[in-house]
């Protein structure tokens, strides 16, 4: 951005690291300058089991995920990209459903709960 007449820079930027510099000018001399990187955190998930019959599905929110992985009772299920669920289908019987959300290599993790299939 080319700012003009102020000393700052504001803007909302999705999660993750950057790196910033600045470019400052006085007449035809410049200057440059590291001002070093940001980290913005990555909005933890809220996310839900719910059961239908025999079909287990844990949905979501979107928060601009890269990719989320689903894990069934600590164990991976799925990955996930460009959904907000995941839907299957199990024999009887109860389990537990986390998720590993990530932007870029950055991640968060979620409980979303357990699951009784009768």
């Amino acid at each position: 951005a080319t700012i003009v007449g102020d000393d700052s820079y504001s803007r909302t930027f999705p999660a993750g690291t950057s790196s910033w510099d600045i470019r400052a000018f006085v007449g035809p001399d410049r200057a440059d300058a590291s001002c070093g990187t940001a980290t913005i955190a990555i909005v933890p998930p809220n996310c839900s089991v719910s059961v239908a019959g025999n079909e287990v599905t844990v949905s979501w929110s979107d928060n601009g995920y890269s990719r989320v992985g689903v894990f069934r009772d600590g164990n991976w299920a799925a990955t996930i990209v460009g959904d907000d669920s995941y839907s299957r289908t199990f024999p009887a019987g109860t389990s537990t459903w986390d998720i590993r959300a990530f932007v870029g290599p950055d991640r968060t993790d979620a409980t979303c709960g357990s699951a009784t299939i009768r």
